[in-house]
């Protein structure tokens, strides 16, 4: 980028496309009816700026494609001829090779790859430093609270987004659009629902949740102001990015709002709504091990307090993914069976399948699951119509210690289940299952 900048300079192209720029941009003010910004004469650049403002001229496709075809109109012959041998040599030797000029985005001459293609190339390297680093703080509490493929799906819907706003509001006076700065910001909004929706391990108040957020909007505040005075970014790239985190907050309480307050309603008034200050005192006291990392003590908080308020599937909660550290130990398969309990109880769907998923591990770890456990899952998912994870708990009975009855009496719930929903492969392939399983009984 560099080398091709410096070269643009030195040939006398900048100097030669310059005044036809600010003519280029007259036109399209006057057909848009938008207000443009000017391109200064040269000489009257400040030195610090004017390679700044020959990268915008270099890298505007639109006015490239403007040249090309009024070239006969704009130059005298010879001068036109001369342009023209430059440019070419220019081209083929820097432009066409430049990861900007290929990837980016130009409102005048966008394809529709481009509103993809621009996430991945970065002007300087100083706007992809800043953008890696909000990029490090905010995927993996996205991933945690969503899966891992969700940071995948925000980021390339808030840089569509992004690239969406640009292309309808950018006027031809505005730069070649490089790099995540809008994925970002819309990582960011997600973020910030995500914060003030759904309780987390360890973010136990409100108050420590605020302060978080208020950070990270600092921080994006201080890298935004950093773009502007280095000259990477401008009020209309700000304005885009702060639509998309507007816009991708609004998406994520659309299609996330119901599980993310039925989270809130099970667990967050379960754990935070409790008005016994000793509660709230003896919780936090274990949280704040739990941060510390010494979850020697905080297995031993947790279980006193698990014992004093048994109902408490926030508590509970706690309890099972501490002594999940251990599953060998009896304690973990005491806090398991307490912790499914409560969730048939309080018809927690979302922890069953966290359980579930828990078990499918350990499985594929060749660790013992009992099977109690087990049939209680198979029972709860049967209760909410969903097969496919009956059938997960049905597998993993299978590898355990159970009962050949129980056994029986899944694949005949399974085979009648499937029939109803007219699913006749599988209701007949659990029916073989059934015959195998009486061939096996009478062995026995």
């Amino acid at each position: 980028m560099d080398l091709a900048l410096t070269h643009y300079l030195q040939t006398g192209l900048f100097a030669l496309e310059q005044p036809l720029y600010r003519d280029y941009l007259a036109r399209a003010e006057r057909l848009s009816g938008k207000s443009t910004e000017s391109i200064p004469e040269p000489q009257t650049l400040p030195e610090g700026h004017r390679p700044n403002q020959a990268a915008i001229v270099m890298l505007d496709r639109g006015f490239g494609n403007y040249l090309d075809q009024n070239a006969h109109l704009l130059f005298k012959p010879q001068q036109g001829t001369r342009w023209k041998r430059q440019k070419q040599q220019f081209l083929e030797q820097y432009l066409k090779h430049l990861p900007a000029y290929a990837l980016g985005l130009v409102p005048q001459a966008a394809q529709a790859r481009h509103f993809i293609t621009y996430l991945f190339a970065e002007a300087v390297w100083l706007s992809l430093l800043l953008n890696l680093i909000l990029l490090g703080l905010l995927a993996p509490f996205i991933e945690k609270c969503f899966g891992r493929a969700s940071v995948l799906f925000w980021f390339f819907t808030a840089g569509a987004l992004h690239a969406l706003l640009y292309y309808l509001s950018a006027s031809a006076a505005h730069a070649v659009l490089l790099g995540t700065s809008g994925a970002t910001a819309g990582l960011t909004g997600v973020f910030l629902v995500v914060l003030a929706v759904k309780p987390s391990i360890h973010l136990p108040d409100m108050r420590t949740r605020c302060t978080l957020g208020l950070a990270l909007l600092g921080l994006y505040s201080l890298k935004s102001a950093i773009c502007i005075y280095f000259g990477l970014s401008d009020a209309l790239v700000l304005g885009a990015e702060l639509g998309v985190m507007i816009m991708c907050a609004a998406l994520c309480i659309l299609l996330f709002g119901s599980s993310l307050a039925g989270d809130q309603q099970t667990q967050g008034s379960d754990l935070y709504g409790n008005d016994d200050p000793d509660y709230r005192h003896r919780l936090q006291e274990a949280l704040s091990e739990i941060c510390q990392f010494n979850f020697d003590r905080a297995k031993q908080r947790i279980k006193s307090l698990s014992s004093d308020y048994p109902a408490k599937l926030g508590v509970s909660k706690h309890r099972y993914q501490l002594e999940k550290l251990d599953a060998g130990s009896p304690a973990y398969q005491e806090a398991v069976e307490q912790y499914i309990n409560l969730i048939v109880t309080h018809n927690d769907y979302s922890a069953a399948k966290s359980v579930l998923k828990d078990c499918v591990k350990r499985a594929q770890q060749n660790q013992t699951i009992t099977y109690g456990i087990l049939n209680k899952l198979f029972r709860f998912f049967l209760a909410h119509s969903d097969l496919r994870k009956a059938e997960h708990c049905y597998r993993l009975l299978e590898k355990s210690a159970c009962p050949p009855h129980l056994l029986t009496e899944a694949v005949d719930v399974l085979r009648k289940e499937f029939s109803k929903r007219q699913l006749f492969a599988k209701a007949e392939q659990y029916s073989t299952y059934a015959q195998e399983l009486q061939n096996r009984g009478f062995i026995l």
